[in-house]
């Protein structure tokens, strides 16, 4: 999974507790607590997304110059001519730009309001709980074979 370290980069790491925090220990041997209220916005499955759920507007992490972490942002150019491996641009919220495939994205959700989760452009609701069970075992599950 990768999680919120510091403004905008996502580091990757696993959940080692959820009590009333979630625990998450980082491989570079950091740790940190997060909130289980937005753990959803903070915490991110390592999934690989489908390119037809990535469309330009789309709120993503993703990886800068083969860097080992990756940087919140939004789609803005799909490229789908070959269908086979489509590219994404995306820009970054520090302003940088780079051109990623699907393996090199996340999609980020945002919170819209008290236990509701959304892509940012689409609105499309992801989970109307704050402790979404699916999420949780996303979580946990991905963790365990990191």
């Amino acid at each position: 999974m990768w999680a919120l370290w510091s403004g905008i980069r996502y580091y990757k790491g696993f959940v080692s507790y959820k009590g009333s925090k979630l625990h998450v220990d980082f491989y570079d041997g950091d740790k940190y607590f997060y909130d289980l209220k937005d753990a959803m916005v903070t915490v991110i499955p390592d999934v690989l997304s489908k390119p037809s759920h990535i469309h330009v507007g789309t709120r993503v992490i993703a990886r800068f110059r083969k860097r080992k972490h990756y940087y919140s942002g939004v789609v803005r150019v799909l490229d789908d001519t070959d269908l086979k491996v489509p590219r994404f641009t995306v820009l970054f919220d520090d302003g940088d730009k780079e051109v990623n495939t699907i393996d090199d994205l996340r999609v980020l959700h945002v919170k819209k309001d008290a236990g509701m989760l959304v892509n940012a452009i689409f609105l499309q609701p992801i989970c109307v709980i704050y402790y979404c069970p699916l999420f949780l075992a996303l979580v946990s599950r991905n963790s365990v074979t990191k």
